[in-house]
């Protein structure tokens, strides 16, 4: 997976500041839908996208690792074939 959100017509899924876990799509590839953060965020994932700004914001393609730590099922996301899901 390329650590560039522009890359693919699919949604794919990011870590943010090693805080934040989400996806990106193709259509808004600056910013991020919070799926899950960690309490050091300081962030809900209610509280709406969050902006990737390239050369600032660290960002790092997710792995299936990423899912159990921030506490997000990858049910659905796994059969749909509009997401690139990370590799084992």
């Amino acid at each position: 997976m390329s650590t560039t959100c522009e890359a693919s017509s699919k949604t794919r899924f990011f870590v943010i500041d090693d805080n934040k876990f989400g996806f990106v799509t193709a259509r808004q590839p600056n910013q991020m839908s919070v799926l899950g953060s960690r309490a050091s965020a300081m962030r809900l994932p209610l509280d709406g996208p969050y902006p990737i700004l390239h050369g600032v914001t660290a960002l790092r393609p997710a792995t299936m690792a990423d899912f159990d730590t921030f506490r997000v099922s990858s049910k659905g996301y796994d059969t749909d074939p509009a997401c690139e899901m990370p590799a084992l």
